[in-house]
């Protein structure tokens, strides 16, 4: 219980720092921004077993520096190998267990966990645990979610 709590400042405290340093010791935008995670839409894979709701970035309008969302996977999910050009990726993940093989190499990720894979690096996901797994998911700059628009829209799961 005390672990679940401390979720509740941890991770709202990271995404603050890299929202205001984001690399560069610059803010990232200069607007101040405010959105009700309930009005924001879900996309689900087209096998039904991830879903993300992107919560920052230029698919809502705002500047191209950084994407934050939340992704959820189901157990048995797997996202194929694949890498990020322009864009490092970091994943903050809350809940369950996969496998990352990151060049070739496999870490046993289990939540609570925190990862960082630096642009142009391979890498691949798949969902270990029972239960499925949940993380923040957070692009520096954006760009690489764009591919979730094209999902199709659907209620949180």
């Amino acid at each position: 219980m005390v672990r679940k709590k401390a979720h509740f400042f941890v991770v709202p405290f990271f995404i603050l720092v890299l929202i205001f340093l984001n690399g560069s010791g610059k803010k990232p935008s200069e607007s101040f921004i405010y959105r009700h995670l309930d009005s924001l839409s879900w996309y689900t894979s087209p096998d039904g077993k991830t879903t993300i709701q992107l919560w920052r970035g230029p698919e809502l309008g705002d500047s191209q520096d950084l994407h934050i969302g939340e992704l959820r996977m189901k157990k048995g999910a797997y996202v194929k190998r694949h890498k990020h050009d322009t864009s490092k990726e970091v994943l903050i993940v809350l809940e369950g267990s996969g496998i990352l093989t990151i060049q070739g190499k496999e870490v046993h990720v289990d939540a609570p966990a925190v990862l960082e894979i630096p642009k142009q690096t391979e890498h691949d996901f798949r969902v270990t645990s029972e239960t499925r797994v949940r993380a923040i998911q957070i692009y520096l700059p954006a760009g690489p979610e764009h591919r979730f628009t094209l999902w199709k829209k659907v209620k949180a799961n």
